[in-house]
């Protein structure tokens, strides 16, 4: 099965994508799939607060920045990606930004998906700040869009976090 699970910051997404792996887990393996590297004081205190929220539920940590795909056959049959949108800047910036990065990511996710019996995937929406952005950003944003936009087609459900409550896009009945 595969979920993805999307929103605005600090709108929950984490903390419902962690409920959805643990209930589909049951008594299972889960992996929590981190994308983000601690490279500021901001992305520490985020890993800090993931990982305290994380604690005693069970989850095998794989830290893996770039190249999902190398994981396939190798994590537990539940995994939680944390998240798209940082896996996806990680990509660029380690390649160079082409738009062969978007499809790299989405085969990876795919092989991924197919190793194992549940992927819950986290992404956030940066496409409705209204700003203006240098041309870089800006194929970013809109090539974010499309991969949510590939992934939200072969997924089984799709969740959009508004103030911390679910909203069924597609499939799936919610924990």
């Amino acid at each position: 099965m595969i979920i993805l699970v999307c929103g605005g910051a600090s709108c929950g997404k984490s903390e419902y994508a962690e409920r959805l792996a643990l209930d589909l887990s049951g008594a299972g393996e889960r992996t929590y799939l981190a994308t983000m590297e601690s490279d500021s004081e901001a992305a520490k205190k985020r890993i800090a607060d993931h990982k305290r929220r994380r604690a005693g539920k069970g989850f095998d940590l794989c830290e893996q920045k770039t190249d999902i795909g190398l994981l396939a056959g190798k994590t537990s049959p539940t995994v939680l990606l944390e998240c798209l949108s940082t896996l996806v800047a990680n990509e660029m910036f380690d390649n160079g930004f082409c738009p062969e990065i978007f499809d790299k990511v989405f085969e990876d996710i795919k092989q991924l998906a197919d190793s194992c019996d549940n992927i819950i995937i986290v992404s956030n929406d940066v496409f409705s700040d209204g700003c203006i952005y240098e041309e870089m950003t800006e194929d970013y944003i809109r090539n974010l869009g499309e991969l949510m936009q590939m992934i939200a087609q072969i997924a089984d459900a799709v969740y959009e976090m508004r103030c911390g409550i679910p909203v069924c896009i597609k499939g799936g009945s919610g924990v």
